[in-house]
């Protein structure tokens, strides 16, 4: 028996699918000389050229700031309906996992005016490079939608229109009584108002990182519920957390390694151990019916 040392927090959001062309990056051989060449290069790039670059990859596909839907945009599938509560990433997310796993982001002219310049990004790595909509348009032309009326953005995007045209009259209604009565969205923004009109998508459900973990000791050993060490198991990476929650994709592999080396340490540590019965036997684990062992999540 083991048990989740701390709720494990996952990281959802709505992202790109992968563009029609190739990432560049991504073509290059994973070998240390390629990546020393291209930090020599990079570290030697004028910064607004290194920016254009960034802002290139930024776009592939990071998905739209949540900050775009606190000032007026909303999510709808292909239907042309809303599928969730758009003050949550989380909830966007499942709401798109849920549907058809297809979600546009629609938005009218003054937010396109808006979020075309610091400092309101659609997307960013913070510190690093800052993506507008004209970048989307640039770079991403296959998920940026953009017309004068709101049943020729539907047709461009393939969006219903009709259904389009009626969800954004029942959100302007939401938002002039301050009320939500299909999903309890608070934070209406300026809402849709004239066109042009855009649309960012398809965009997909993806989890991006989970935090939590089983509960380990200082060796790394699992532990039961009532904290005691279950003999010969041991837990490293992301599985083996201990309820550290780690903000950022950098730290999981620094943990993975520094994780890793510890249990692999103490497992070989390890005193020989007498009580173990071979896989199948009479009183394994596996003789075991799956109705009497018991996990706690």
């Amino acid at each position: 028996m083991f048990h989740v040392a701390a709720e494990d927090r996952l990281y959802e959001g709505l992202r790109f699918p992968p563009g029609r062309f190739p990432d560049p990056i991504k073509l290059l051989p994973s070998h240390p000389s390629v990546s020393r060449m291209v930090r020599f290069v990079a570290e030697r790039l004028p910064a607004r050229l290194l920016a254009v670059l960034l802002r290139g990859a930024l776009t592939s596909w990071v998905g739209p700031n949540n900050t775009m839907y606190g000032a007026g945009a909303i999510l709808v599938n292909e239907r042309g309906q809303r599928v969730a509560n758009e003050d949550s990433d989380k909830l966007l997310a499942r709401g798109v996992a849920s549907d058809s796993n297809q979600g546009y982001m629609v938005f009218d002219e003054a937010l396109a005016k808006r979020f075309s310049a610091w400092p309101n990004p659609v997307s960013t790595f913070p510190g690093v490079a800052y993506a507008y909509v004209g970048d989307y348009a640039r770079y991403r032309p296959d998920m940026f939608h953009k017309a004068d009326t709101i049943e020729e953005l539907a047709t461009k995007a393939g969006i219903d229109a009709s259904a389009l045209r009626a969800t954004i009259q029942k959100v302007r209604e939401y938002a002039t009584a301050g009320e939500d009565p299909e999903f309890g969205r608070t934070s209406f923004g300026a809402g849709i108002g004239e066109g042009p009109y855009y649309a960012l998508g398809p965009m997909q459900s993806y989890i991006t990182l989970a935090d939590g973990g089983l509960a380990v000791d200082t060796t790394l050993r699992v532990t039961t519920p009532e904290g005691d060490p279950i003999p010969g198991l041991y837990a490293a990476g992301s599985t083996g957390q201990g309820g550290l929650q780690l903000l950022n994709h950098g730290l999981h592999i620094g943990w993975a390694m520094v994780s890793g080396r510890i249990a692999g340490r103490h497992a070989a540590q390890a005193a020989p151990r007498t009580d173990l019965v071979p896989v199948g036997a009479k009183g394994s684990v596996l003789e075991t019916p799956v109705s009497e062992l018991t996990v706690i999540q």
